[in-house]
C-alpha cells in the first residue's frame, strides 16, 4: 500500500513537471536559436520590393531583432534561374525567399529548396490553430512544406480611374469586354508567370466565363500589357488607361492613399465572384542557408502573430492568421477582402490549379498583341 501511495505521489509530481519540462526545452532551443543568429549577424531575404513590402520584411523583423540585419534582394521574379544556377555552382548565398507560386513550381523540381516544419521553434509560430480553418495552408497541397501561404487575400481582379468610368456600372466581368472600352485597358501581362496569371485561371475555370471570355479579352479589347505591376497601376492612376485587369493591390491602395482617382470593384460586385489568393506572401527556405539559425529566427517571426501583423499593417494585405488584433485589420482590409472561416473558396495559388497556366499563357501570346 505504502508503495503504490509513494509511486503515486512520484507520477503526480512528474506528470505536473512535464509541462514545464516542455517549456524549458523549447525556450532553451529558442535562445540558443536566437543567440547563434545574432552571431551570424544577418540573413538574406528575396522578395518584392518597393517601400511597403521593406517596412513589413526588413524594418518590422529589425526592430523585434535589432542584431541581425536583414539584407533584402528585389525583383524577385528573376530570383529563380540565378538561384538554381548560382546552387548548382556550389554557391549557396540566399536564405529565405518570399514569392508567388511560380517561383515555388520553378525552384522545387531543381531541389533549391529546404521543408519549413522542422524549422518551426516557437510556440506561436507552430500553432496552427491560430490559422484559418484550424490548419497551415501551402501553395504545395500535397507535400505540405516548401510553399507557406500567408496571405488570404480575394483576388484583385478589376479596378477602375473613377474620372474615366463608373465603378458602379460593373456587374459581370463582360462588362470589360464592353466595345465602349475598347483601347482604353491595361493588364498585367499573363504571357509569363507572374502577376495576373491566377486572376486568369480564376477566369477560365469560372463557368459563366472560361475560355470563351478570355478570347474576347485578349483578342478584341486592344488592351495594353505591362510586365511591372507599379507601370500598370500607375498608367490607370494617371488617367492613361480608365480600366485596369488583374491590378496589384498594394500598389493600388498605396496611391489611392495618395490621392489618386482610383477604385477596385469589389468581389460581391460582379456575379461571378472571385477566387482566393496569397499573391507574393508565400514563404520558402532557400537550400543549405547561409545562415540557418538566422533563417530560422526570420521564418518563426514572419509566422507569428507578430510578423503577420505586420503584414497587414504594412503590406495593406488580410493575413489567414486570424489572430491579427482586428483594430490593425481593419484599417487596411475591406471587410470584403477577407475571407470567412469555415467556407469553401477557391485557393488559386495551390497548384492543384496551376495545370491550367499554360492553357491561359498560350491563349494570351496567341491574342495577345
Amino acid at each position: 500500500m505504502a508503495k503504490r501511495l509513494l509511486f503515486g505521489i512520484l507520477f503526480a509530481a512528474l506528470s505536473a513537471s512535464w509541462p514545464v519540462l516542455a517549456l524549458a526545452q523549447w525556450q532553451q532551443e529558442w535562445d540558443k536559436t536566437v543567440k547563434a543568429a545574432e552571431k551570424e549577424g544577418k540573413v538574406v531575404v528575396w522578395a518584392v520590393g518597393g517601400r511597403l513590402q521593406r517596412e513589413w520584411l526588413v524594418d518590422s523583423f529589425q526592430k523585434s531583432y535589432p542584431k541581425i540585419t536583414v539584407e533584402f534582394l528585389t525583383r524577385v521574379d528573376r530570383a529563380a534561374p540565378k538561384i538554381i544556377a548560382e546552387q548548382q555552382q556550389g554557391l549557396f548565398l540566399a536564405d529565405i525567399i518570399v514569392g508567388g507560386t511560380n517561383l515555388v513550381e520553378a525552384l522545387l523540381p531543381a531541389g533549391a529548396l529546404d521543408s519549413i516544419p522542422p524549422a518551426l521553434i516557437h510556440p506561436d509560430a507552430k500553432d496552427q490553430s491560430k490559422w484559418i480553418d484550424g490548419k497551415f495552408h501551402w501553395a504545395d497541397d500535397e507535400q505540405q512544406q516548401y510553399s507557406f501561404l500567408m496571405r488570404g487575400e480575394f483576388l484583385s481582379l478589376l479596378a477602375v480611374n473613377t474620372k474615366l468610368a463608373d465603378p458602379a456600372s460593373f456587374r459581370s466581368y463582360w462588362d470589360i469586354v464592353d466595345p465602349k472600352w475598347k483601347g482604353k485597358i491595361v493588364m498585367q501581362d499573363v504571357r509569363a508567370p507572374g502577376p495576373g496569371g491566377g486572376g486568369a485561371v480564376f477566369f477560365l475555370l469560372q463557368p459563366d466565363l472560361g475560355e470563351k471570355f478570355l478570347r474576347k479579352l485578349f483578342g478584341e479589347t486592344n488592351a495594353a500589357t505591362s510586365t511591372d505591376r507599379k507601370q500598370a497601376i500607375e498608367w490607370l492612376a494617371r488617367g492613361r488607361h480608365a480600366v485596369s485587369v488583374f491590378p496589384d493591390s498594394e500598389d493600388l491602395k498605396r496611391l489611392q492613399r495618395e490621392g489618386f482617382p482610383i477604385k477596385e470593384i469589389p468581389w460581391t460586385q460582379v456575379k461571378e465572384g472571385s477566387a482566393v489568393s496569397s499573391g507574393t506572401h508565400q514563404l520558402s527556405l532557400l537550400k543549405q542557408a547561409p545562415h540557418p539559425n538566422a533563417a530560422k529566427v526570420y521564418i518563426n517571426w514572419l509566422l507569428s502573430r507578430e510578423g503577420q501583423t505586420a503584414q497587414v499593417k504594412h503590406a495593406l494585405s488580410p493575413s489567414l492568421r486570424m489572430d491579427v488584433p482586428e483594430e490593425v485589420v481593419k484599417e487596411v482590409v475591406e471587410p470584403w477582402e477577407r475571407i470567412q472561416p469555415g467556407k469553401k473558396h477557391i485557393m488559386i495559388s495551390q497548384w492543384r490549379y496551376r495545370k491550367y497556366s499554360d492553357q491561359v499563357r498560350n491563349l494570351a501570346r496567341e491574342l495577345l498583341r
